[in-house]
């Protein structure tokens, strides 16, 4: 029994070291007309939204920018969820998740 809950401890600090080192990863990629570049970490989180400033008015670039952001990052919050929910019903029930 006590081996199985140090398994699982140590199985968490596992997830939690991957997902520090992760964070630390970064990805560019830009739309195919080059227009528009996104920077992301290996956790899937958007770090920069750069935008080319001839597609928009200059007072709207930061309201883009940050909108597209949210957009992305609420994205990912309900796909990680639903990811979640098919693991559970699936039988696939990890600690923390």
């Amino acid at each position: 029994m006590f081996d199985k809950l140090k398994q699982l401890k140590d199985l968490k600090e596992q997830a939690k070291q991957l997902e520090q080192n992760l964070a630390e990863e970064k990805v560019i990629v830009k739309s195919a007309d080059g227009q528009v570049s996104l920077e992301m970490d290996g956790n899937q989180q958007l770090v920069s939204v750069e935008i080319n400033p001839d597609l928009l008015a200059p007072e709207q670039k930061e309201t883009l920018q940050a909108d597209l952001k949210e957009a992305h990052d609420l994205g990912i919050k309900k796909i990680k969820t639903v990811i979640a929910r098919k693991m559970y019903s699936s039988g696939m029930n990890l600690p923390g998740m």
